[in-house]
């Protein structure tokens, strides 16, 4: 049976998230079933095998040689009537190898059954490791005990548990105190200089070597893990958050639950001539990373650094009279992850319509902008489709597998002999580079609040009506200031509804009301395992196993809600290519309200009001004056279409 654990978050650092009341609250984690997994034999095509047998495919881990790893959620009474068939199918190799999370660090809490139900907190991203020896596997146990047991063996388990998260030097062992303060015991090889405006001198920042369990509180009430924000890592995005009892568990992504912040940094907005910045942050004792005139509205975004307390540093600039805002600079991530090729057509824009309209638009003369990490403005895929590109993050521009895949995907060629093609393969980008990624070649990237307002700023003044955000993160007050000026601009803006699975938070900036939030289903329709599920997602759209150009002229395949993010952009392009005086609210509706309904009845918070249909858009939008070629069966008839004389493969 599954249990139910209710997570409080502490946001004791809830600056300018009062609006945001979801941040705020706690929120249940019900366990899913126990996972069971089955080894198959090479050769078995396992999907078609879970199909026999009335199972939900969880995952597949491929062995190579070995054949493949099956993974389904089943209670233990349906698995008592599961197993004679399925471990007595021929096909089947082993039967009930257990798989769990490998872990860094552990703590226990109660649960419902008083037994074993965990906290963990494990970087990402997180490892599976199956377990193939017989102890074990007899046992039915998970590698690894837990390194920080919160109640003694044989104790009354119990719940309120307070974790603290300190910082610690992996080099001298030594613990120090919450991480926002700068430790005295780093050594100066683990003090690098923060980026500083022209003259002024550099101040130490702490690197963050790791964190560890420092246990407070006494257990009190059941079932409640506390977490809170000002003793957790200021930048969120490489954990997660584990909650469950041995191999059945739960992640979120910590990023998904406390807003992640770059230390010391602030984001304000003030009115006044350029050179205001260093004035205000002479005042306050700041040091002034960063001034830019942002050309749609005139005034000056400023980024800040302070090792002062950081509340009281946010409060003085409240009552400057030449700052109009201040809050933190949060930090952003792009929403999608490497899989395995498990597939090799690309569904995607059969599935939603658009390729039945490429016989009467391409997207051509229309400008998106994609607000993301790098394009490869080399490779094949994408010659001809950039029209312009800058660089947001003063870090230089630079070919990045994230930003490559999103604009592969909106405007990819048709008929170059090279993967797949673009859902709308005769558009025009506008490459803005907002994030960085985390490590050269992945797809993994940070983007920052000062970044994408300027990204946003350079997209308004550059003409681009369509614009692309396939990428997560908190409330942000003033990123919501400036897409809502694109708004009322008649802009559409789409991004990505997250990753974060089931229990994540809202995500921004889909969340943003007229933003349209895609979700993220596969070639069968059904929603992607990591999806966020929430109230504010708006359409469907192919997001799974997405063949994808990657740097240096490469082709790979990915899975995300940032892919579906770039499949609805480019449906739009098509739809304001057929409708070119649509404005981005007439566009959102046509988006919204011509869906293919999938999951519950009528809207729901996990497709959102369905599958985005292109087909059914463009006849609203034309009075039917626009068709789909609903006899196309297969994506390479595309060269029919587009280019007779020339054939071949796209």
């Amino acid at each position: 049976m599954s249990s139910c654990i209710r997570v409080a978050l502490a946001l004791t650092f809830a600056i300018s998230l009062s609006a945001h009341s979801e941040w705020n609250q706690p929120f249940e984690i019900r366990l899913p079933e126990p996972l069971r997994s089955l080894k198959l034999a090479t050769g078995v095509d396992v999907e078609r095998w879970a199909d026999e047998h009335g199972l939900a495919l969880t995952r597949t881990l491929p062995l190579g040689r070995r054949g493949n790893v099956l993974e389904f959620e089943a209670s233990d009474e349906a698995w008592r009537a599961l197993e004679p068939a399925v471990c007595g199918d021929a096909r089947v190799t082993q039967c009930g190898l257990p798989a769990c999370q490998k872990i860094q660090l552990e703590g226990t809490v109660g649960g419902e059954d008083a037994t074993s139900v965990q906290g963990r907190l494990v970087k990402n991203p997180p490892e599976l490791v199956p377990v193939p020896d017989a102890a074990d596997l007899a046992a039915g146990s998970c590698r690894g005990a837990p390194l920080v047991p919160l109640t003694p063996p044989g104790a009354e388990v119990g719940g309120d548990i307070v974790i603290d998260l300190d910082l610690r030097n992996k080099n001298s062992g030594k613990t120090g105190g919450p991480i926002d303060a700068k430790p005295a015991s780093l050594d100066a090889a683990d003090i690098e200089p923060q980026p500083t405006a022209q003259d002024a001198p550099p101040e130490p920042v702490a690197k963050t070597k790791g964190f560890e369990f420092d246990v407070t509180g006494s257990f009190a009430a059941v079932d409640v893990l506390k977490l809170h924000v000002d003793q957790l890592p200021t930048d969120t995005t490489d954990w997660s958050l584990m909650v469950g009892a041995g191999c059945n568990q739960v992640r979120v992504p910590l990023s998904g639950l406390v807003p992640a912040r770059e230390m010391g940094q602030i984001v304000a907005l003030a009115q006044g001539a350029a050179g205001l910045g260093t004035t205000i942050a002479t005042r306050h004792g700041f040091t002034l990373l960063e001034e830019t005139v942002l050309a749609s509205t005139g005034e000056l975004l400023l980024v800040l650094f302070t090792q002062a307390d950081f509340a009281a540093a946010l409060a003085s600039l409240a009552f400057d009279q030449d700052v109009l805002g201040a809050q933190p600079n949060y930090i952003f991530e792009t929403a999608a992850e490497y899989t395995d090729p498990l597939a090799s057509l690309n569904y995607g824009p059969k599935q939603s319509g658009a390729l039945g309209l490429h016989h009467g638009a391409t997207g051509a003369g229309q400008l998106v902008a994609i607000i993301d990490s790098g394009i490869d403005l080399e490779h094949p895929e994408l010659a001809g489709r950039i029209a312009s590109h800058a660089d947001l993050t003063n870090q230089g521009w630079s070919a990045d597998a994230h930003g490559t895949a999103v604009a592969g995907i909106i405007a990819g060629n048709a008929n170059n002999q090279i993967g797949g093609f673009g859902v709308a393969p005769g558009v025009q980008l506008m490459g803005l580079k907002a994030c960085q990624p985390k490590e050269i070649g992945s797809l993994a990237a940070k983007c920052w609040t000062s970044s994408l307002v300027k990204a946003l700023d350079h997209a308004m003044t550059g003409g681009a009506k369509l614009i692309n955000m396939s990428l997560t993160g908190p409330p942000d007050p003033l990123l919501e200031r400036t897409i809502g000026l694109a708004l009322q601009q008649g802009v559409l803006v789409v991004a990505a509804s997250g990753n974060g699975g089931p229990y994540a938070n809202p995500s921004y900036p889909a969340a943003i009301p007229g933003v349209v939030a895609v979700t993220a289903v596969d070639a069968r329709r059904r929603l992607y395992g990591q999806a966020n599920v929430g109230a504010y997602i708006d359409v469907s759209a192919p997001g799974v196993d997405i063949p994808i150009p990657a740097p240096g002229g490469q082709m790979s395949f990915t899975s995300g809600t940032s892919m579906a993010a770039a499949h609805v952009v480019g449906i739009a392009a098509l739809l304001q290519e057929l409708s070119p005086f649509m404005s981005g609210l007439e566009l959102r509706g046509a988006l919204t309200n011509h869906v293919t309904d999938l999951g519950e009845p009528g809207r729901d918070v996990r497709f959102g009001a369905g599958l985005v249909d292109a087909c059914a858009a463009a006849r609203a939008l034309t009075a039917d004056a626009v068709l789909c070629e609903e006899d196309l069966q297969s994506p390479f008839l595309i060269d029919e279409l587009a280019s007779p004389a020339q054939g071949g493969e796209s």
